[in-house]
């Protein structure tokens, strides 16, 4: 590679900016990125320039192949390093925490980046799914943390009680015999106030679950047990259950 220097500079530069926590692993995850620059689309191949130094002529005399950092696209590559840096200090956030769930393996993926031979997009994803996995085990963690007001709505012969935590959606899930019981995303969307859950029981008896836009109060899904369609007249009852929610309940 003719210009090396350029390139590891546009590194250096990112890192500056944008490492933060990930100082106690900057050998590691800087020599990761030095390796995986250098797969990126802003490395070319490259015909040789009056300008490059003599062993580049030598290197091309003799029928090398050469490659060259286009400063031109050095954007894509300050994005890509600055996409990859943000999850790397997510997971070091969970890696500094003495009681988080996933400690172990988020310090575990940051050590082991001196022998990782992937690119910056394959270490992004991983960075991001690791992420993913430590919220939710936060999430199950602290499953009983009140994170809504208690809400309780009587209307169309049904009373509707919100879900105030990741531990009444999980319960409401195993009673529905559906995903809330397991799906973490479900967990993140609600935790993230995306999302409202809403038992809905006519004389005790689960009829549907109900999941609500938060910000809005619109139905994203009107289920009964087992994600089963409801009847129609549990339909009509639980339609009308949800014009009346647009009222009298806290947010």
């Amino acid at each position: 590679m003719i210009n090396v220097g350029e390139l590891r500079g546009v590194v250096d530069g990112v890192w500056a900016v944008h490492a933060g926590a990930l100082a106690q692993y900057r050998a590691g995850l800087l020599a990761f990125l030095y390796r995986a620059a250098v797969e990126h689309e802003a490395v070319r191949s490259a015909r040789i320039r009056q300008s490059d130094p003599a062993w580049a002529h030598a290197k091309a005399a003799r029928g090398s192949r050469l490659h060259r950092f286009y400063r031109a696209d050095s954007e894509l590559l300050e994005l890509d390093l600055e996409w990859l840096l943000d999850g790397l200090s997510a997971v070091a956030a969970a890696a500094c925490q003495s009681d988080h769930p996933m400690r172990n393996q988020a310090a575990a993926f940051l050590r082991g980046f001196p022998h990782r031979r992937d690119d910056i997009f394959a270490a992004s994803y991983d960075a991001q799914r690791l992420v993913e996995r430590a919220v939710i085990s936060d999430l199950r963690l602290n499953r009983h943390r009140k994170l809504r007001n208690a809400a309780v709505l009587t209307a169309a012969g049904l009373v509707g009680v919100r879900c105030r935590s990741v531990a009444d959606i999980i319960a409401l899930g195993h009673e529905a015999r559906n995903c809330l019981r397991w799906s973490g995303s479900y967990w993140r969307k609600f935790a993230a106030a995306r999302i409202d859950v809403w038992a809905l029981r006519r004389d005790g008896r689960l009829v549907a679950v109900n999941e609500l836009d938060h910000s809005s109060g619109r139905v994203r899904s009107l289920t009964g047990p087992a994600n089963a369609r409801l009847p129609r007249p549990e339909l009509r009852a639980g339609l009308r259950w949800c014009r009346a929610l647009s009222g009298p309940y806290s947010a």
